[in-house]
């Protein structure tokens, strides 16, 4: 009789391991799973720091393209010129049209920081 009592318990103990065996494996699933999913978070959020900066290197260059064509008389005739600056790791590129009679007037100047490219474009008459 000793020995069937002794099997009985290994028997429970063994019933035991498996079922923590099981819950471990879960939370590693789950623990995983969260891990993937957080380190897609940090990538995502690294594209929107690098369109954010690539969008302001856009913007100084329309504002840099507004303030040349406002200061500088020779270049407001001129149509088509393409002004590129960079800086800090970003840089900017811009078009422009402006005609003083026609009511074709633009600035296109497109910003580039770590291969994100953003552009803006302003159009008045």
């Amino acid at each position: 009789m000793p020995m069937t009592y002794l099997k009985y318990n290994n028997q429970k103990g063994a019933v035991a391991i498996l079922l923590t065996l099981l819950i471990l494996s879960a939370m590693l699933i789950i623990g995983l799973g969260l891990a993937a999913i957080f380190a897609g978070e940090v990538k995502t959020s690294g594209y929107i720091r690098q369109s954010a900066t690539a969008f302001y290197a856009a913007d100084a260059g329309s504002e840099y393209a507004l303030y040349k064509i406002n200061k500088v008389e020779d270049l407001m005739n001129e149509t088509g010129i393409t002004l590129s600056l960079s800086s800090a790791g970003s840089s900017f590129t811009v078009k422009w049209k402006y005609e003083e009679a026609g009511a074709d007037k633009w600035i296109e100047s497109t910003g580039k920081y770590a291969n994100t490219n953003r552009k803006v474009k302003i159009i008045w008459e």
